[in-house]
């Protein structure tokens, strides 16, 4: 998860919240900053975030990653490196993973929702317009189109309805049942 402002990171850590201030101090003996070296952060994913170039601090590199860096990046996984320079010398020092959260704070209605929630809802849509006009296939020009049956609809609602309910209590299997067997105590 993203980190508290009193931790004192030394990576970049493994997520963080578009639009919001993440900070690290990078060391390396193989680079240090005192003996003319330089670091820079380069992020990539759904977009391209600017590089971001370490400040010396003694021998260590300070990353800031401001919250205009990423208020308007896409959410989603990104790849992270550090190239250290020092004259025609790049190497890579460090890399990974970090997953970009979205800013609930700039999100508008419905922003939040995963496909199965959007999906879901259209595909309810489509089911309750079947009730008032409902054609499965048509052909116009020599063009033909065949929609989805309600069998096929309703396979889809269910397996989306699974996965919302899902997405909504990981590690849960199913809806919980409560049980009472007659004559026990507690009945």
């Amino acid at each position: 998860m993203s980190p508290t402002p009193t931790e004192i990171l030394t990576t970049l850590p493994t997520s963080i919240v578009a639009g919001t201030t993440v900070k690290y101090t990078r060391s390396d003996v193989n680079y240090p900053a005192s003996q003319g070296w330089s670091n820079v952060l380069h992020l990539v994913g759904a977009q391209v975030i600017p590089p971001i170039s370490g400040t010396a601090v003694g021998d260590s590199f300070q990353f800031v990653i401001t919250p205009t860096m990423t208020a308007t990046v896409k959410p989603g996984r990104y790849q992270w490196r550090e190239f250290p320079t020092k004259g025609a010398d790049i190497f890579l020092a460090a890399g990974g993973v970090v997953e970009i959260l979205p800013n609930i704070a700039a999100s508008g209605a419905g922003e939040m929702r995963t496909w199965e929630e959007r999906c879901l809802e259209l595909v309810e849509l489509r089911l309750e317009g079947r009730f008032t006009a409902d054609m499965e296939r048509y052909s116009v020009g020599g063009r033909s189109v065949e929609k989805m049956n309600m069998v096929e609809l309703m396979r889809a609602r269910n397996w989306l309805k699974t996965q919302v309910r899902q997405q909504a209590s990981p590690g849960r299997f199913g809806d919980e049942v409560k049980v009472v067997f007659p004559g026990m105590a507690g009945e």
